[in-house]
């Protein structure tokens, strides 16, 4: 654990909070305070005991390589977003692979908190439609050029 984590958590779930994201803001609530009095388990779909909740994108990111240098308030990004996690698995995608997620500038230097409820908004209207695996790496193909 590393101070500098839970003060980049703290900013990530204010934004989240501030674009209305409030499901993604209170995981990183959580994640904060296990971060902060680990060890920490959570329940997770019934007795289950999970391992625990972490930004695992965030993480796996970091694994690859550092955010970019010019970044002046580096997020991780999921190009799948998590509000629709079951949907994806139900398909085989992992949304927390790094493949699937990126790096963008957080406010209020970047403009991420202004466009993730339409990011998300748009998943939503996409997901109606029941599309394949391969239907859903397109359309994050062509979101991605679109959201920065």
């Amino acid at each position: 654990f590393v101070i500098g984590d839970a003060i980049d958590t703290g900013l990530e779930v204010y934004g989240d909070a501030r674009a209305g994201n409030y499901g993604e803001a209170a995981v990183g609530a959580v994640v904060l305070g296990c971060d902060l009095l680990k060890p920490c388990k959570l329940i997770d779909k019934g007795s289950e005991i999970a391992k625990p909740l972490g930004r695992a994108l965030r993480k796996r990111l970091h694994a690859e390589g550092p955010p970019p240098p010019w970044m002046k308030k580096p997020q991780a990004h999921h190009d799948l977003p998590q509000k629709f996690r079951d949907q994806f698995e139900a398909r085989g995608i992992d949304i927390d692979d790094p493949k699937y997620g990126r790096w963008v500038e957080g406010g209020p230097v970047g403009d991420h908190q202004k466009w993730s409820t339409r990011f998300n908004q748009e998943w939503e209207v996409f997901l109606q439609r029941n599309p394949s695996a391969e239907e859903i790496m397109e359309q994050m193909r062509d979101m991605r050029k679109r959201y920065r």
